[in-house]
């Protein structure tokens, strides 16, 4: 509903994780921005427009200045949360990762006895820690996207960045 999302993104930030909080909410609203596309076009423009006052709404009760540094704060956070993906989880007889090639797109790399399988065998794809891998994959894909989106709308605009955030938008490899 958006009423209900613009009145999330307005209710008081938590004091005693207001970074969690942040995040969760960001999250739900670009969840609800996503969900919106499978409907007809004029209810997907509405809801469109309601996600982006929404992350406006959020950025200023979070204490950003503006939106875009709330979009690349929040994205590089969530990149954050899946780090530890990296690193390859042995099961069975394979390893399983994430990985993030040269271009910023996620995948999941399976090797087997140290030799680099093409795809994973369908045998392991209902356990939860490939599960999981999936989800991530699907969900940096995303975060993909709406990155390329915005470094071009940043480009039209001429948007300037501090020696900061461009620091934290480097360590995001997607």
């Amino acid at each position: 509903n958006k009423d209900h999302l613009l009145s999330y993104s307005l209710i008081p930030i938590s004091e005693e994780e207001p970074d969690r909080d942040v995040l969760e909410r960001y999250e739900v609203i670009q969840l609800f921005l996503k969900e919106s596309k499978s409907f007809g076009a004029q209810r997907s423009a509405s809801e469109a427009k309601a996600s982006a006052i929404a992350l406006d709404n959020l950025s200023r009760n979070a204490g950003y200045p503006d939106v875009i540094r709330l979009k690349w704060e929040m994205e590089a956070r969530k990149m954050e949360e899946v780090l530890h993906l990296l690193e390859p989880m042995a099961i069975e007889e394979i390893e399983v990762k994430l990985a993030i090639d040269e271009n910023g797109r996620a995948e999941i790399a399976v090797a087997k006895n140290g030799k680099a399988l093409k795809s994973l065998p369908s045998k392991y794809n209902k356990h939860p820690y490939v599960a999981t891998l999936k989800e991530t994959v699907s969900s940096l894909r995303d975060q993909f996207k709406r990155a390329k989106a915005e470094f071009e709308k940043c480009m039209e605009a001429e948007s300037s960045f501090t020696h900061t955030e461009l620091a934290n938008l480097m360590r995001n490899p997607t």
